[in-house]
């Protein structure tokens, strides 16, 4: 049972982390459409993040377990992270 309830928390925990850092993002996807609609039930935090904030965003997610990287980041337009 506790590992459903890590699962269902991972989208709170990266929030929570991505605030603690001072990271400045905004929320999209199923996550946003929940937030602002009250209906959905996302399985992930579907994120967007300037650049300046990639330093944050990449301590973030190492508090987490995620290995990141500022210079992959800065050349993606777009990516994925897995926090299992």
């Amino acid at each position: 049972m506790a590992s459903v309830i890590d699962l269902a928390m991972r989208p709170a925990r990266l929030a929570y982390a991505l605030s603690g850092e001072g990271v400045r993002f905004v929320v999209v996807g199923g996550a946003a459409r929940l937030l602002s609609l009250g209906v959905g039930r996302p399985r992930d935090l579907d994120v967007v993040v300037d650049e300046p904030d990639l330093p944050e965003l990449v301590s973030a997610l190492g508090a987490l377990g995620v290995p990141a990287n500022v210079a992959s980041l800065a050349r993606a337009r777009q990516c994925r992270l897995d926090s299992f």
